[in-house]
């Protein structure tokens, strides 16, 4: 998934951000699943990586609390410039929060409320890629691809 937002620090007026989505139906998956996939978006340009953890709604919460504790875990113990969300859906739109918050017991929230979560998450956490030269010619690149002024 590929969300485009604008840029609220103005850094390069959008702000383009790599989600890799990794949907768990019960315990058939790893943890770290998608790390590697979104950590190789850092060299294609994106200003902001995103691993986004989507449970079933038949998962246990105690079984999505062991998944996000250890992905967490390895995200924040190795200082990787990740934006760690995972979510539970509920239904067909809306969603309880397990991270980067945790109201999931008493609240749902609608996609909409989840992708503003998700552009204000992507502004505080950047690729620090993007100061390299070949990776500022890759993302004028992925802007060409997905018609966006470059």
């Amino acid at each position: 998934m590929i969300p485009v937002f604008e840029d609220i620090g103005k850094l390069h007026e959008i702000l383009i951000a790599g989600v890799e989505v990794e949907f768990f139906k019960g315990k058939t998956k790893s943890f770290c699943d998608g790390l590697q996939q979104v950590l190789s978006f850092g060299l294609f340009g994106f200003d902001s990586l995103v691993l986004w953890h989507i449970f079933s709604e038949k998962v246990e919460n105690k079984n999505i609390e062991e998944y996000v504790r250890s992905t967490k875990e390895i995200i924040e113990g190795f200082n990787l410039p990740i934006v760690y969300f995972a979510t539970k859906l509920i239904g067909i739109d809306r969603f309880e929060f397990f991270a980067p918050w945790e109201f999931y017991s008493s609240k749902s929230v609608e996609a909409d409320y989840l992708l503003l979560s998700l552009r204000n998450c992507c502004n505080k956490r950047r690729n620090p890629l993007l100061d390299k030269g070949e990776i500022e010619r890759r993302k004028k690149m992925l802007k060409v691809i997905l018609n966006i002024p470059v």
